[in-house]
């Protein structure tokens, strides 16, 4: 290239990404690279992009030629189609001319064939000003007829995302079936009371992936449960882009505009309804009471629950309690049983529904796939059997030694952030270099120094001044930290002395348990040979002999334990208390519904639908003559 030859950039920009407007920047560009061939430049580099000119925020590559410009060996001329293409900000507008000034470029504008002048800076800046203003009112126009066409309900927009829905040449949206149905399936086990993470894996199990082929998110499933286009509800002008911020603004949900019918439902509004009410009950539980937080580590059952009838895997699910709402109860239950119902479950085949189940319900039907009559299991009837277990099953050496091995453990990764220099070091360091800036300044007034050394010293002064006062900050920090840790080490080991080591029992238990095969009547715990040792020994545990539990529950590694012990109200209990009816009635005919069901220990309403199924089947009736009327009981 020959020394006098001039070095040319272009810089090319269009506001938004739509097809028109990229096929101006490809004719931008192409102009640009000819106005440099025209003049015979040598071109270097080529900054294109597609972002608002109203903000420097997201361009990229206007801010690189920012940084190119202090670079006085890369180019000489700037090439642009106009001064808007640069900014449409006053502001930013004149900080570039004075980069462009500071580092002697040159501006070109290819349209007006001419060079800019940094006479017309103030004419510049008023145009920018001009496109500022033309910038706001178009964004104002612009927000203006979204909220427009939004409260007229005329078009809906769906995004790529949405699962479920299919955009038509025609603008109108129709269901996509596949889709659909995974949705209603999502909705179906949401009611039923299953978490997202359950939802997933069910979905992975049954073959059905996102749109990439993978494992559907569990923030994925939060949001089709709780976005009401599935009950067939648009909910519109939820944000609006506000110029002044330069990004979108969430409006108050005052503001927001529902639409009802502008898209098909693929679930029902009961359906809908009942599924967040669960979903917002598990997140309560998660914020609120913090039951899965403190309950994980030690009485987290997931893949350790086995069903004994259909061999599926057991998942957690929450509910509330029919009498007391306000309790929550949380219940594993067979995951046969949450995808397809009972055994016993029929569908009449000319049903509604049964035109909208998937290719499992079909084989429901069929009988090829059937649901699962076992047991749910309560957490807290789990819990209350891993700690006694537990206790049978191991006891301590010496518990008194273990608390203090446990405390020393936890002391050792706790406090690691205590620092080697002391508190008091740090402080004389500080002192001793503000003292050396006094005398440095008294060495300045005797012109003892130049100021040139003044200067310098003073600098490195400041600099070590601010080491070590950052320092002994981060020092302040860490004691608060070691005193809040030391006083959480003492709540542990005052916890440990007063409730013991059941829950240290527990989880241990856990460590080493394989499986628990669930049948109606029993559990079969199934133990580890290979780890149930080594825990033992790392944890300082002795093994008790199988004679130190009944000898009913306990083999060589493995554990059977009745139902009834620790599930009373399982179904099987139920079952028995059902049946026991006609034999009270029989013996005490004058109870009263209130009377049995205390008797039975059931809810009011669950003993009226027992009783309702005795009369139906004609075995009992209640005959009111004689005043106060009895119970009678066919044989």
């Amino acid at each position: 290239m020959p020394e006098n030859q001039k070095r040319a950039v272009i810089y090319c920009r269009v506001s938004t990404q739509e097809q028109a407007q990229r096929d101006a920047l490809a004719v931008q560009v192409e102009e640009a690279q000819n106005a440099v061939k025209s003049n015979e430049w040598v071109l270097v580099d080529q900054y294109i992009e597609m972002e608002s000119g109203t903000t420097k925020h997201g361009r990229s590559e206007y801010m690189r030629l920012l940084d190119d410009i202090k670079d006085k060996n890369k180019f000489d001329i700037i090439v642009i189609k106009s001064l808007d293409r640069l900014n449409r900000s006053a502001k930013n507008w004149y900080l570039f001319v004075e980069e462009l000034v500071n580092n002697d470029k040159l501006l070109y504008i290819y349209m007006d064939r001419a060079f800019y002048k940094t006479d017309d800076r103030l004419i510049s800046g008023v145009k920018a000003i001009l496109a500022e203003q033309y910038s706001r009112d178009l964004s104002s126009k612009i927000n203006n007829a979204h909220e427009y066409r939004q409260k007229n309900g005329t078009t809906v927009l769906i995004n790529n995302n949405t699962y479920g829905y299919v955009k038509n040449p025609d603008k109108s949206v129709s269901i996509h079936p596949e889709e659909a149905k995974m949705i209603r399936k999502i909705y179906r086990l949401a009611a039923q009371g299953c978490g997202s993470r359950t939802i997933s894996k069910i979905l992975y199990q049954d073959g059905i992936r996102n749109r990439n082929g993978n494992q559907l998110e569990e923030s994925s499933i939060r949001r089709i449960i709780k976005n009401p286009l599935f009950k067939g509800v648009v909910v519109m002008n939820k944000r609006h882009f506000d110029f002044e911020k330069k990004k979108e603004i969430k409006n108050p949900e005052s503001e927001w505009i529902y639409h009802q019918g502008l898209v098909p439902a693929i679930v029902e509004k009961e359906l809908w309804e009942k599924a967040n009410k669960m979903l917002k009950l598990s997140a309560a539980q998660v914020k609120g009471a913090g039951w899965q937080k403190k309950h994980r580590e030690l009485y987290d059952f997931s893949g350790k629950l086995i069903c004994g009838e259909c061999g599926a895997p057991y998942y957690k699910t929450f509910r509330r309690q029919y009498a007391n709402p306000e309790h929550v109860i949380v219940e594993w239950r067979c995951s046969s049983y949450l995808k397809h119902g009972r055994k016993k479950q029929e569908v009449a085949e000319g049903t509604n529904q049964s035109k909208e189940w998937g290719a499992d319900e079909q084989k429901l039907r069929r009988g090829q796939i059937t649901g699962c009559d076992n047991i749910h299991l309560k957490q807290e009837g789990l819990e209350r059997m891993m700690r006694e277990l537990s206790g049978q099953l191991f006891a301590w050496q010496d518990e008194e030694n273990m608390i203090r091995r446990i405390i020393k453990i936890l002391s050792e990764v706790l406090l690691t952030g205590e620092t080697h220099l002391k508190k008091e070091e740090v402080e004389k360091n500080l002192m001793a270099v503000r003292n050396r800036k006094s005398r440095l300044l008294d060495l300045l007034l005797d012109n003892t120094i130049s100021k040139q050394g003044y200067k310098s010293k003073q600098k490195e002064l400041e600099q070590e001044e601010q080491r070590w006062t950052e320092r002994l900050e981060r020092m302040d920090v860490e004691e608060e930290k070691i005193r809040q840790t030391k006083e959480r080490l003492v709540g542990i080991e005052q916890k440990l002395r007063a409730d013991g080591c059941e829950k240290i029992q527990a989880g241990l238990l856990m460590q080493v348990m394989d499986h628990i095969r669930v049948f109606e009547d029993r559990l079969e715990i199934e133990l580890n040979p290979v780890a149930l040792p080594g825990v033992a020994s790392v944890h300082g545990w002795i093994m008790q002999k199988p004679g130190a539990l009944q000898k009913d529950y306990l083999q060589e590694y493995f554990i059977e334990v009745p139902t009834a012990r620790y599930f009373a109200d399982t179904r099987i209990i139920k079952k028995k208390k059902k049946e026991s009816i006609p034999d009270i009635l029989r013996k005490e005919p004058f109870l009263t519904n209130k009377e049995l069901a205390k008797r039975l220990d059931v809810t009011f309403s669950t003993l009226r639908r027992w009783l309702a199924d005795y009369k139906k089947k004609g075995q009992i009736y209640f005959d009111k003559t004689g005043g106060k009327g009895q119970w009678r009981v066919r044989e």
